[in-house]
């Protein structure tokens, strides 16, 4: 991946890492400016809250 997280330590330790969170790092992220529209925000905090509503019943 072109951009830093913590996801390379976790697989190191042998667990399954998956990396998600709001924007498009290929147009997104670490630019000139960057920033987030309202409406990725909105839309991981969604995905997030389904996540969670699957794992905690």
């Amino acid at each position: 991946m072109p951009f830093g997280t913590e996801a390379g330590f976790f697989a190191n330790l042998g667990l399954t890492t998956v990396v998600i969170g709001p924007g498009n790092m290929a147009i997104d992220g670490h630019q000139p400016d960057e920033g987030l529209s309202k409406i990725d925000l909105v839309t991981c905090d969604v995905m997030l809250n389904n996540i969670l509503g699957e794992l905690i019943p």
